[in-house]
């Protein structure tokens, strides 16, 4: 979501694919990457979005995070819970059953009662997003600049502009937590020796627990992604319940960032149910990046039908109350990107709403919904624009999710904060 779109989904959904015995599988929710999100287009990185404006660098995201490639499996994922915050050892033949597991009888959890329900990743375009920031400040309710990475060591690094003044007085000022995201990389190399052991788990939540009190944030914004592998879930569980309770010790509280994905088959890091009776407080799913930047070929951002399917699987699980949707707030083409005030610019008035891709899309087929694209100067560009987006906030809040997300600030389309405050007041 932070650095970059690509390869955000494609381990995930080939690991779909395998699963269920069949060739069309859509990938996972992307963080705030370089490209307009984590991902110089939209598809690096999870949450954090990526450095850049028009041609960013970078690689969530919020939109554009996401690097692929981790493996995918379903053979061996673990079963049973860590203990003592380890990681479990015995592996279930889970790839053999092609059965969704959603974390087992998880029972549900309470309802989250903090503030937290419109919020924004900060990335792309600094200066733009702050002008954004600063024009709406009534809007949020928090905020999740992106600030750290995480380090081979199972340390965090600064970006350059951590702790901006402007972005730290103003929400001060207005009872805006503070929640910066914390990176994990383009791959998960870092992020596995993370949770490793018991040992590196207890160590990593030391560190980001003292980052959170001693730069005053109200909490962290976890985005750690491309664990698309069913072994990554005891560790990733474990560590995110540990950082959790120490969080909570401090007064602080946890979000995350994480993969929209609509079924749940055991083979990737990310069990929503063992996610939130762990106690993390809000998790934001990454509902963009379907197709990035880097894709063989360009379609839809988010297709109305894999957000409804999202939706519709955190519903079920009686988990809307801890969930919000992520909406990118760009556009992409091959190998570039946009935020979406430039991509409507670029467009003019009378762009193609509508497409039939959906209908046979190698990544899955779902109901596209409104897609905006047209065809630039530069090329193709498929992006989201107001009524796209509020076509996303209101299957949101039709399936009983908290709120709304977006990657990144800056460029907004005229109307979003419009219809976000409609749907969630």
């Amino acid at each position: 979501m932070v650095l970059s779109h690509t390869t955000r989904y494609l381990p995930i959904a080939l690991a779909f694919a395998w699963a269920v015995g069949c060739s069309s599988t859509k990938h996972p929710a992307p963080v705030a990457s370089d490209t307009p999100n984590a991902n110089g287009d939209p598809s690096t990185g999870g949450a954090t979005p990526g450095s850049g404006g028009n041609g960013a660098t970078g690689g969530n995201g919020a939109t554009g995070t996401g690097t692929g490639g981790d493996g995918s499996g379903g053979n061996g994922t673990p079963t049973g819970g860590a203990t003592d915050g380890g990681v479990a050892t015995t592996p279930s033949d889970l790839g053999t059953t092609g059965a969704p597991t959603d974390g087992g009888a998880a029972t549900t959890p309470p309802p989250v009662t903090v503030a937290h329900h419109r919020c924004g990743w900060m990335n792309d375009d600094i200066t733009l997003g702050k002008q954004s920031f600063l024009a709406n400040i009534d809007f949020f309710d928090a905020i999740h600049p992106y600030w750290w990475t995480l380090t081979a060591t199972g340390n965090v690094s600064a970006t350059n502009w951590v702790d901006d003044a402007t972005v730290v007085s103003t929400s001060a000022a207005h009872k805006i937590k503070v929640m910066p995201l914390v990176y994990g990389g383009d791959d998960a190399t870092n992020i596995r020796k993370v949770f490793a052991t018991p040992a590196a788990i207890t160590a990593h939540v030391q560190v980001l627990v003292n980052l959170a009190v001693s730069h005053h944030y109200d909490g962290i914004e976890l985005d750690y992604e491309h664990l698309f592998s069913g072994s990554d879930r005891p560790g990733y569980t474990a560590l995110v319940t540990q950082l959790a309770a120490g969080l909570h010790a401090q007064g602080k509280e946890l979000s995350l960032a994480v993969p929209a994905i609509d079924v749940d088959y055991g083979i990737d890091g990310y069990d929503y149910k063992a996610i939130v009776a762990g106690g993390v407080d809000v998790v934001h799913l990454m509902g963009y990046d379907f197709h990035y930047t880097g894709s063989d070929h360009l379609g839809p951002l988010a297709p109305l039908g894999w957000i409804d399917a999202v939706g519709q699987r955190v519903q079920a699980a009686g988990l809307g109350s801890h969930f919000l949707l992520g909406i990118g707030n760009y556009g992409i083409g091959s190998g570039w990107y946009a935020n979406s005030a430039d991509a409507i610019a670029m467009c003019g008035a009378n762009y193609p709403t509508t497409t039939t891709h959906m209908q046979t899309c190698p990544y899955g087929v779902y109901t596209a919904g409104l897609s905006p694209h047209c065809t630039t100067s530069k090329g193709d560009i498929w992006f989201e624009d107001a009524a796209s987006m509020a076509e996303k906030v209101q299957s949101a809040k039709a399936h009983g999710l908290r709120g709304v997300s977006y990657y990144s600030l800056g460029g907004e389309p005229a109307g979003l904060f419009t219809s976000v405050r409609a749907a969630y007041p």
